[in-house]
């Protein structure tokens, strides 16, 4: 009796130490694979018991040095998860931002989780800050189920970005966020910026009522960042253009979106590529490589716009001459993309449009625009025109969409 009573022993003991841990957890990277996570930490508005992050009734304060010093230094072995308990985290306004500077490991994965109630207010009633959260010299990060919402000002609400003697920022997805009710927002709720931040996807994300003047953005991605794709999200009612790419902004996607405005300066486009070259010769370019397929677009003048104002860049003529608006407007549809790849450099084979649904879009689905401005003085040509026919809608996806 006593043989069999060790051997149901032995055998339950097995079992639970084959077991996951209670810590233990699973993480889908951004292509969709598992990461293992072995660490789970709490931050939470303030501090509580001993603040030392190691479970909830003692979360640590997420503005705390200190905690996130150590999250770096764990990283360097393992993936490491930090859950935000629920609460209001408006001190990341009131005091001055929460900077994610130099943090993340190659091969072991940082999950940073909110939850339903893990709100980032942005008040009024304080001066205009700059940024309320930032990765800046960030990698292999997961930002999930976080929540913006307030009309206080600020630049930008989240900001990715690779400033200069920083490492890149770079594989960081951004999942199930909102971004509403935030009519402060002076230039974008979210952006990449610089050259060497890539791969940030937005994925399963809203955006409601952002901004209060054209240069309000709910997305504002420039100066050379790439591999920026946003995926199965939502974007209602913002007063500036809903998308930016600006200036070398490249291998830029955007997927299965829907843009709706009940509101707004009608104007502006839904997905802008624009470019602002106040000297000369202009030093902003056009991206090579895009892909907006599969989008909804309701409701305002433009879906889709590559748009030029300013000088051209010495390699190219981004500013027409009659002639050559002409062909835009009533040339052949090889001789559009001709005039395409040589005065913007824009390389049809390397630009997918298919796919979209353009109910309420009461001028241009696909345009490009070129005119002048900042000195520069007209050749002959400035305007507008719709080029949504000359797009092969039926290409394949490039290998960089998948």
């Amino acid at each position: 009796m006593r043989k069999v009573s060790f051997a149901i022993f032995l055998m339950s003991f097995l079992l639970l130490s084959c077991s996951k841990s209670e810590q233990d957890i699973t993480d889908p990277d951004d292509d969709g694979a598992k990461v293992e996570v072995s660490n789970r930490y709490y931050v939470a508005p303030v501090a509580r018991g001993t603040g030392d992050g190691r479970s909830e009734e003692n979360a640590a304060d997420f503005l705390a040095a200190n905690f996130w010093n150590d999250v770096r230094k764990k990283l360097l072995s393992e993936s490491i998860e930090v859950q935000f308990v629920d609460g209001d985290y408006e001190r990341a306004y009131i005091e001055g931002g929460l900077a994610f500077e130099r943090i993340g490991h190659p091969e072991n994965r940082l999950i940073l989780t909110g939850g339903e109630k893990v709100i980032f207010t942005v008040p009024k009633g304080y001066p205009k800050r700059s940024t309320l959260v930032s990765f800046h010299g960030a990698q292999n990060i997961t930002f999930r189920d976080f929540h913006f919402t307030g009309n206080g000002e600020i630049n930008y609400v989240l900001a990715i970005r690779t400033p200069s003697g920083f490492i890149p920022s770079k594989n960081i997805l951004i999942e199930n966020c909102t971004w509403i009710d935030m009519r402060g927002v002076v230039y974008g709720a979210t952006g990449c910026h610089y050259e060497g931040t890539t791969d940030v996807m937005y994925r399963n994300c809203t955006f409601k009522r952002i901004g209060s003047g054209s240069g309000s953005h709910m997305m504002y991605h420039a100066y050379g960042p790439t591999h920026i794709k946003v995926i199965n999200s939502v974007f209602e009612d913002c007063t500036g253009e809903y998308i930016r790419f600006r200036d070398k902004s490249d291998f830029a996607m955007v997927k299965d979106c829907s843009f709706n405005r009940h509101d707004g300066w009608l104007g502006v486009a839904f997905i802008s590529v624009p470019n602002y070259n106040d000297v000369d010769p202009g030093d902003e370019y056009f991206g090579t490589n895009y892909s907006f397929t599969g989008n909804l677009f309701r409701n305002s003048r433009y879906g889709i716009q590559f748009r030029h104002t300013g000088f051209s860049p010495k390699e190219y003529n981004y500013l027409l001459t009659e002639d050559e608006g002409a062909i835009l407007e009533n040339g052949t549809k090889e001789e559009k993309v001709k005039l395409l790849k040589d005065n913007f450099g824009l390389d049809l084979n390397k630009i997918r449009i298919a796919n979209n649904s353009y109910p309420g879009i009461y001028d241009k689905h696909v345009s490009i625009n070129s005119g002048v401005l900042y000195g520069a003085v007209s050749l002959g040509w400035t305007g507008t025109v719709d080029i949504t026919d000359i797009f092969d809608s039926t290409m394949d996806p490039f290998d960089w969409e998948l």
